[in-house]
């Protein structure tokens, strides 16, 4: 009943569409398929300096993509957890294009890639080059609120997430709001020499200084407490308070560094 039903309603809609094809802007029926399922834009890879192995062979890795026209000029800088998925989106076969993507293909010529072994570093990275850059179609089509204030305690966080180069880590430290410290060491020696970094930054009295942080300074500390608050479940980070100070801090992380858990990412907040 339901098959015939189904055949009886899309008869009634055929002969109601060939009746009165000429109001509905059709031409004649052997052409519908083709309304129906027209043909997906190719990418023309000539008018590029690479071509699609090049996009290909990109690496899985989170990072930041600057694409660049034929004089050098940087016209996008994006963002991706996965630089080789991000940068496919932009030369798969479709139906149509957004204009953001259209203007982008019509002026690409090279791209140049930055790992940067997490999404906060990307994230960070783009904000950079956005800023030193000042890509065309980026500030004409996207535009970077700055993020919101982060409510609540003003906690001394150390956060550690993972380099490039996977024998070393990059290390945040937090100071609530008022500053902000990020390096990279070897994981070998991330202990011994992480102590005058967390006993100078956390522990030691602070020097006045005349001079405010600057603007970029600010931004910096702000996106980083931004994406911990909104990722904090799936983040390698310890309060360095509640981790009994300095000791407790360097004892958590180096059991961390030889012995990671086998589930979760928050060894201690």
């Amino acid at each position: 009943a339901g098959a015939a039903a189904t055949a009886r309603a899309t008869a009634e809609m055929l002969s109601a569409m060939l009746a009165r094809k000429e109001s509905f802007g059709l031409g004649e029926p052997e052409g519908w398929t083709e309304l129906q399922h027209p043909k997906k834009i190719e990418v023309d890879f000539s008018g590029f300096e690479f071509d699609r192995s090049f996009i290909s062979n990109l690496p899985e890795s989170p990072g930041i993509y600057i694409m660049r026209d034929a004089n050098g000029a940087a016209i996008y800088v994006g963002k991706a957890s996965n630089l080789r998925a991000r940068l496919q989106s932009y030369f798969r076969q479709r139906i149509e294009r957004d204009e953001k993507t259209e203007r982008i293909l019509e002026a690409l010529w090279r791209v140049e890639i930055e790992e940067t072994g997490s999404e906060l570093a990307a994230l960070l990275a783009e904000q950079r080059a956005i800023r030193t850059l000042q890509p065309t179609i980026n500030i004409q089509f996207d535009v970077h609120d700055r993020p919101e204030a982060v409510k609540g305690p003003a906690r001394r966080i150390l956060m550690l997430l993972p380099a490039p180069d996977a024998a070393e880590v990059e290390i945040f430290l937090l100071d609530g709001n008022r500053a902000m410290r990020r390096v990279k060491l070897p994981r070998e020696e991330a202990i011994e020499r992480l102590r005058p970094l967390l006993s100078e930054f956390f522990f030691e009295p602070k020097k006045s200084s005349a001079e405010s942080p600057a603007e970029s300074e600010r931004e910096d500390l702000q996106i980083v407490r931004s994406w911990l608050d909104h990722n904090a479940d799936r983040v390698n980070a310890l309060d360095v308070d509640l981790a009994g100070g300095l000791e407790g801090s360097l004892a958590l992380l180096d059991r961390y560094l030889h012995e990671p858990p086998e589930s979760g990412k928050v060894f201690h907040v």
